[in-house]
C-alpha cells in the first residue's frame, strides 16, 4: 500500500475530517512497510512533511524533510530500523534506505499555524483523528499480535495508553506490546465536543437561530401547561404512543414521583 492510500483508507475509517478544526489542511499519509513489526507514532505531521511534494501529489508523506531526516539517521538508523547508504561526497550525510519500520502520526494534517493554536483546538483535532489510527493499529494487530509500538510524543503515548500521559518519563525508551484492540470512542460523543460553541458561517444560521429560540419558548410553555394539567388524568400508554410527547412522559413520571414522595403514600420496602 503506497503512503497516499493510508490517508484514503483512514478518511474511510473513522476520520471526522469534515468537522475538525484542521479541515483544509494539506493531510499527510505513513511510511515504511505495513507489515513491519516496529510501528513509529507521532503526534502530528511536521509542517515540511505537508509540503513535501506539493504540486506533484494531493498528499505528503511522514517524516519527509529536514526533521525527518534527523530522525532516521539518529534515532531510528541505531536500532536497526533503518538502512543508511554511505554518500561518498558527504559522509556525514549518509543517504537514508530501505525503512525496516512503519512510521505514522495520530493527526493526518499539520497545525496550520502552531504558534498560535490553542491547546483546545488540538485536542479537538486529535479526537477526530484518533479513531482512524485506532482502527489503523487494530488492523496490525489482528495481522500480527506481537508488533511493538513506540510512540513518540504526549498524543501518541496517550492513544497508546489510552488515557492522557506525559511524554517526559517514558521519551525515548518506551515500547508498547498491544495486549488488545483499542476501543474507538463514540463519534456521536466526538462530534459534541468538537462542534460545541461552533456556529454555522451560512447566512442563513442567525436567521433560523432566532426562530429555533423561538421555537423553544413556545416549545418549553406548552410543556409547563401540559403537565400542569396532566395530574393523574393522562395515561402513560397515550404519551408512549405519541412519539412527540416521550420527554413529556418522562418529566410527568418525575413530577409524580416526586409528588408522591412529598404526600408520603410510598409504600415502605
Amino acid at each position: 500500500m503506497s503512503y497516499k492510500d493510508y490517508v484514503e483508507e483512514r478518511k474511510a475509517h473513522g476520520a471526522l475530517c469534515h468537522i475538525c478544526p484542521f479541515k483544509g489542511q494539506r493531510k499527510v499519509g505513513h511510511d515504511g512497510p505495513s507489515d513491519a513489526e516496529h510501528i513509529y507514532i507521532l503526534d502530528t505531521p511536521t509542517r515540511g512533511d505537508s509540503e513535501n511534494l506539493l504540486g506533484k501529489t494531493r498528499y505528503g508523506r511522514i517524516l519527509n524533510d529536514k526533521v525527518g531526516y534527523f530522525v532516521k539517521k539518529n534515532y531510528l538508523a541505531p536500532l536497526g530500523l533503518v538502512e543508511l547508504i554511505p554518500n561518498d561526497r558527504k559522509p556525514e550525510y549518509p543517504r537514508i534506505g530501505k525503512l525496516k519500520v512503519h512510521i505514522m502520526s495520530v493527526t493526518m494534517c499539520h497545525p496550520p499555524d502552531i504558534r498560535k493554536l490553542d491547546n483546545a483546538i488540538v485536542a479537538k483535532a486529535v479526537r477526530c483523528c484518533a479513531n482512524s489510527a485506532r482502527w489503523f493499529l487494530n488492523e496490525r494487530i489482528a495481522a500480527n499480535p506481537n508488533i511493538m509500538l513506540n510512540p513518540a510524543g504526549a498524543i501518541a503515548l496517550s492513544l497508546v495508553r489510552d488515557k492522557l500521559t506525559p511524554i517526559e518519563p517514558y521519551r525515548g525508551r518506551l515500547l508498547v506490546k498491544p495486549n488488545a484492540p483499542f476501543p474507538y470512542e463514540d463519534e456521536n460523543i466526538i462530534a459534541s465536543v468538537v462542534l460545541r460553541g461552533v456556529k454555522p458561517k451560512e447566512a442563513w444560521w442567525e436567521q433560523f437561530a432566532l426562530w429555533f429560540n423561538s421555537f423553544l419558548k413556545v416549545y418549553r410553555k406548552t410543556e409547563k401547561q401540559l403537565l400542569r394539567l396532566s395530574g393523574k388524568a393522562i395515561e402513560t400508554s397515550f404519551l408512549l404512543n405519541n412519539p412527540w410527547l416521550v420527554e413529556w412522559t418522562k418529566l410527568w413520571k418525575k413530577q409524580k414521583s416526586a409528588r408522591i414522595k412529598k404526600e408520603k403514600l410510598c409504600t415502605p420496602t
